[in-house]
C-alpha cells in the first residue's frame, strides 16, 4: 500500500509532529492549543523576517521598496499576534491550578 498526501496535508503532518512534544504533556488543552498558536506564530514570523532581509539584500527599486513595505506590515501583525497569544497564555496559566512541572513545562515550551 502507498500513501500520497498532498501539500497541505504533508504541512499539516508536519506540523502534528513537531508540537508532540506539546500534546504529550500533561498540560490542560487550552493551554496547548495556545502554545501551538504561540510555536506557529514565531514560525511564520522568522519566514517573513528572512523574506524580508532577502529583499532589503537585493539592489533597491521601487518594486522592492514595495515589497519590504507589505512584509514589514505582515511582521508588525505577527508580532501583535504573537503578544495577544501570549497574553493569553498568561490568562490562562493564572486561572488554571497548574502544578510547578506544569509551569516548568510552559516556560520551557516558550523558550524553545
Amino acid at each position: 500500500i502507498r500513501l500520497n498526501l498532498s501539500q497541505a496535508g504533508s504541512v499539516q503532518s508536519g506540523q502534528a509532529s513537531k508540537n508532540q512534544d506539546i500534546d504529550d504533556s500533561d498540560l490542560p488543552d487550552n493551554i496547548k492549543n495556545t502554545l501551538k498558536m504561540i510555536r506557529q506564530l514565531r514560525a511564520e514570523l522568522a519566514a517573513r523576517q528572512a523574506e524580508l532581509d532577502a529583499i532589503l539584500a537585493r539592489p533597491p527599486s521601487s518594486d522592492s521598496q514595495r515589497e519590504a513595505n507589505a512584509v514589514s506590515t505582515e511582521i508588525a501583525s505577527l508580532q501583535g499576534a504573537i503578544s495577544s497569544a501570549n497574553a493569553s497564555l498568561v490568562s490562562q496559566m493564572r486561572k488554571q491550578d497548574l502544578s510547578s512541572e506544569q509551569l516548568l513545562s510552559v516556560a520551557t515550551f516558550i523558550a524553545g
